[in-house]
């Protein structure tokens, strides 16, 4: 017989889990069924569905041990808080990008995920953190028992060390943009960067703030101004350097002084009526005050020149605020809500007046993203995106500000792309839908139809084979929108290689795929690896052809475990690539099968490929099998019976 070509079936028939991780800690096998119950079986083994898992919640669940959280390789956030017997952890997913830890005993770690973005650790007595990840962007840790800090990595946002042992703290990125330090022992600040916009400490515990930066917030723990010297000496902090830009509305003063004091003015403009109480400085808002609108929305902080200026919080109707430092009217840095009308709404992070930081981008047609921006741009995250520039969109995970992962991306042409993409293209398996019902499945690279696929065009006709930068090149097959074979062989730049060859082609092609097909059933076997144990299991497919090449039938399996034997029965459908003698099978759904011990389950979904073969030692009969290389997968079974 001649030498197998390696092909792997891709998809079997069941699928058993080899050696499936157990959980030894029963409270933590509990929490995990409670938040995933597709994830672990009822002896505490963990399942398939664990390795796609994004999140664990196990709050408050009495856990001692962690074992066996490595397995869940896909993980992006653990939240283990209020465990308090839990005291160590074992090794984490690398895939963590957020760690909460706090309320628990736990008192060392001896290192983070190399991707993490958030580190809580609220309330642990640890005494000192491993080296930070380049990627962390914010750390909660205050009530704790850390007395230093390691070196802060450029791109940290965020900083919350309160009521902390902390004597000194480290360099601070130039990133920082919120610094909480009050309750701690340090007494002395190393230089603070210029976006770095809210700080809070003890009063009177610092001599001064090595900061000229007019803008930056400086509170107590009660929320109040502190006016603390700067360290460039002089000035003091706090002080709002501003200019007006807009005149306060025409209206009338109904009392108090409006003039250079505290008053309350009421203006109308169109069926709004707004009211101003605060403090007035040359018959304009100047100071601290609150403007109330009749429409829900209010504005209650700092004014300049009668303009909104310095920090404050703006409350819409619909519930949302806008707080942080404000400058020409404007939420120029904080947490703010923009309203962009038919492009949607945005929530989070601001800086310099745009989506800046975390934050959640959600559109009229209900979808959102969640992730970081920067100067508006989506940098980080997952969800539904649309560009207004040119009325694009994509839904997937972006990272680094470019698609990654599987997702969707669609063009303005009505274009839909599918599958997995990497840094910004498709990349593998995946899909191509056109408005005028064409469409394209198989393999992409750099975007482009590239490797085996199959491609119907809006006339109807369809190709099946090979491609290279978007076009057919190699070997593949033509058919008519009635599914007759037009032309089977050569391309190459998208054109038939021999044109004249195709009548031939067609009829002699048919004839030879009809003589394979001629007896329907196959028998065989297939390797497979059972409960840890390699072997191989008997199979029976009843295959019938169509006219255009589509297969259909059925698939019976036998499988021995134990002393037992185990039968069932599937649909399968696919294609026959006469020329190539490639068999396509995609496996359906259960028609009957046994009871299959705990754990083993029949799959009723995969696909495969196989070769066609002449049967030397019985001609007239044939031969289909594949191999992944090694045999783990090999497969093979005849119509000679």
């Amino acid at each position: 017989m001649n030498k197998l070509i390696v092909i792997a079936f891709v998809g079997l028939i069941y699928a058993f889990p080899v050696n499936a991780q157990h959980i030894t800690d029963i409270n933590f096998a509990d929490a995990i069924r409670k938040d995933c119950s597709d994830c672990i079986d009822a002896d505490n083994n963990l399942q398939p569905p664990a390795k796609d898992l994004k999140k664990l919640d196990v709050q408050n669940s009495g856990i001692e041990s962690l074992e066996g959280i490595g397995e869940f390789n896909s993980l992006t956030v653990l939240d283990i808080r209020g465990n308090r017997n839990l005291s160590s952890l074992p090794n984490l997913p690398v895939s963590l990008v957020e760690l909460w830890i706090g309320a628990t005993a736990i008192n060392n770690l001896e290192s983070l995920p190399p991707s993490l973005q958030l580190l809580e650790c609220n309330g642990c007595p640890l005494t000192s953190l491993p080296a930070l990840p380049a990627t962390l962007k914010r750390i909660f840790c205050e009530k704790s028992s850390l007395t230093s800090l390691p070196p802060l990595p450029e791109g940290l946002t965020d900083l919350y060390a309160n009521y902390s042992p902390i004597l000194k703290l480290p360099n601070i990125p130039s990133t920082l943009y919120v610094l909480y330090i009050y309750g701690t022992k340090i007494t002395s600040l190393p230089p603070f960067p210029d976006g770095l916009s809210y700080f809070k400490i003890t009063d009177h515990t610092i001599d001064c703030i090595p900061s000229d930066n007019p803008n930056l917030w400086i509170r107590d723990i009660n929320g109040d101004r502190i006016s603390t010297t700067l360290c460039d000496g002089g000035k003091k902090a706090g002080v709002m350097n501003t200019e007006a830009t807009t005149e306060k509305a025409v209206g009338k003063c109904v009392s108090g002084d409006c003039e250079n004091g505290i008053g309350t003015y009421v203006s109308k403009k169109g069926e709004v009526t707004a009211t101003y109480k605060g403090s007035f400085k040359n018959g304009q808002n100047d100071g601290k005050g609150i403007l109330t609108f009749s429409d829900g929305n209010s504005y209650n902080g700092e004014w300049k020149n009668g303009v909104i200026e310095g920090a404050g919080t703006m409350t819409f109707n619909n519930g949302k605020k806008s707080t942080g430092i404000w400058k020409g009217g404007s939420l120029w840095s904080g947490t703010g809500y923009f309203d962009f009308g038919e492009n949607g709404t945005y929530y989070g992070k601001v800086n310099e007046n745009m989506p800046d930081g975390q934050g959640v981008r959600t559109y009229s047609n209900g979808k959102s993203f969640t992730g970081t921006f920067s100067k508006a741009k989506a940098v980080s995250g997952n969800g539904y995106l649309f560009y207004p520039n040119d009325k694009h969109s994509f839904e997937g995970a972006i990272v680094n500000g470019e698609p990654n992962g599987m997702g969707i991306y669609s063009n303005p042409n009505g274009q839909v792309f599918s599958g997995n993409f990497v840094n910004g293209d498709l990349e593998g398996s995946g899909k191509w839908t056109s408005p005028n019902g064409g469409n394209y499945n198989g393999s992409f690279k750099n975007s482009q139809f590239d490797g085996y696929g199959i491609r119907t065009f809006d006339d109807g006709s369809i190709y099946k084979g090979n491609w290279s930068e978007g076009k057919r090149s190699g070997t593949g097959s033509l058919y008519d929108k009635n599914g007759d074979l037009d032309y089977s062989g050569e391309w190459s730049d998208d054109k038939m290689a021999n044109p004249g060859n195709a009548a031939s082609y067609k009829n002699d092609l048919w004839e030879s795929a009809k003589s394979v097909f001629s007896r329907v059933t196959f028998t065989g076997w297939q390797n497979q690896t059972i409960n840890g144990q390699k072997g191989s299991v008997d199979i029976t497919d009843e295959l019938h052809l169509n006219s255009d090449y589509t297969l259909y039938g059925t698939r019976e399996t036998s499988v021995v475990i134990g002393d037992t034997r185990y039968s069932g029965k599937i649909n399968i459908s696919g294609s026959y690539d006469p020329v190539t003698q490639i068999i396509q099978i995609e496996y359906g759904s259960l028609i009957e099968g046994d009871e299959l011990p705990d754990g083993l389950t029949w799959t009723e979904s995969g696909t495969g490929n196989a070769k066609v073969y002449e049967n030397d030692k019985h001609p007239g009969y044939y031969i289909i099998s594949s191999s992944d290389g090694d045999d783990d997968n090999a497969f093979e079974e005849t119509d000679y019976q």
